[in-house]
């Protein structure tokens, strides 16, 4: 739906008393609200500048398309290092297997037990078995480190501002790159981007197993 030229998504969720008896993945959102708003006072800007700092990198949103950090992620993530400046500092320092549980409710043997693959674990305040930064992918965790270290070398306003990407082509060797473009169907981004991702692992392994090194995908 579209109110004052902004759009609004309604999602509707089951109201459980138990963030750890949901019946879908969106009955925690209520709880994440709750236990923010207690949280958040006088952290709000720095909340709000870690945002626009991973918005500008290209590494803000949880959905399939971005795999960055969620809005929750961040707000956690402030609440835990208590400014936007330590954070980042923290961030270039990070390594992956990082966990953080500021409730301190978890195991981290049991934590890298449920989550071996994910390169930062962040426990959710409201729901110990959940990690906050599961969306989060390795590239992004990577670039994020990167970014945070850039930062931290040299401030600037830039960081802050949103740029359009041109992705360039490396030609040489005799080689040509070869274009796949297709009209994306009008189906949710959510449901199209892991179709896409899962083609691209299936093309790298047919790659490789045919004698070739495939750098990037």
């Amino acid at each position: 739906m579209e109110f004052s030229k902004n759009e609004v998504d309604i999602v509707p969720c089951y109201d459980v008393t138990e963030p750890t008896s949901i019946k879908s993945s969106v009955d925690r959102s209520p709880h994440h609200n709750i236990y923010i708003q207690q949280k958040i006072s006088g952290l709000e800007g720095e909340i709000r500048l870690l945002k626009q700092f991973l918005r500008a990198q290209g590494l803000y949103g949880s959905e399939s398309k971005v795999g960055g950090y969620s809005g929750y992620l961040c707000e956690v993530l402030i609440l835990h290092y208590t400014s936007f400046i330590k954070c980042v500092k923290e961030m270039s320092k990070w390594r992956r297997g990082v966990i953080i549980d500021i409730e301190g409710h978890g195991d981290k043997n049991y934590l890298k037990s449920v989550y071996p693959s994910d390169p930062l674990i962040v426990v959710d305040p409201v729901d110990p078995q959940r990690n906050v930064a599961s969306a989060l992918t390795l590239d992004n965790f990577a670039r994020s480190i990167h970014f945070a270290r850039r930062f931290i070398q040299s401030p600037s306003i830039d960081y802050f501002i949103e740029k359009t990407h041109t992705p360039t082509i490396r030609k040489g060797r005799g080689t040509y790159p070869i274009a796949i473009e297709f009209t994306k169907p009008d189906i949710s981004d959510d449901i199209i981007y892991p179709q896409i991702f899962k083609a691209m692992n299936s093309l790298e392994n047919l790659i490789i197993s045919e004698g070739f090194r495939c750098f990037s995908t």
